[in-house]
């Protein structure tokens, strides 16, 4: 990650590094969704965060404009008790039937059957572990 903002301090004084936010802009890329998730659920690990509600609003600051949509929508949907997402499990559910690209699987199973390893181990590793991840 680019850089690092100042630390969290949490409630027995253990300073934490945060990365610096990186919004999702809405692309249908399997791999930015689910690393958005990933950076989502390591904060809230970090930070011992429970609250499904708190989660939601949090993660919904990372989205743009582009990327708002029916249940998370924007500040004053907030404000008004409009959201009709409530459970960090929906939000991301619904975030990934609205911006997973609709064959995802299909294409990594595709992509799969033809991989074959033309350079170092490494890379091979690499892109089977890629595909192996928008699969499952």
């Amino acid at each position: 990650m680019a850089g690092i903002t100042k630390g969290i301090v949490l409630a027995k004084g253990i300073n934490v590094k945060v990365p610096k936010r990186k919004d999702y802009g809405g692309s249908r890329d399997a791999h930015e969704v689910d690393d958005l998730l990933w950076r989502m659920d390591k904060y809230f690990e970090i930070v011992k965060e429970d609250d499904d509600v708190v989660k939601v609003r949090n993660a919904s600051m990372y989205l743009t404009e582009v990327s708002y949509w029916g249940g998370i929508g924007s500040v004053p949907t907030w404000k008004k008790g409009l959201c009709k997402i409530k459970t960090w499990e929906k939000f991301k559910r619904e975030l990934k039937k609205q911006f997973y690209p609709m064959n995802v699987v299909y294409e990594a199973r595709q992509k799969l059957r033809e991989l074959r390893q033309t350079a170092t181990i490494r890379e091979y590793v690499r892109e089977f572990t890629t595909l192996m991840l928008q699969i499952m």
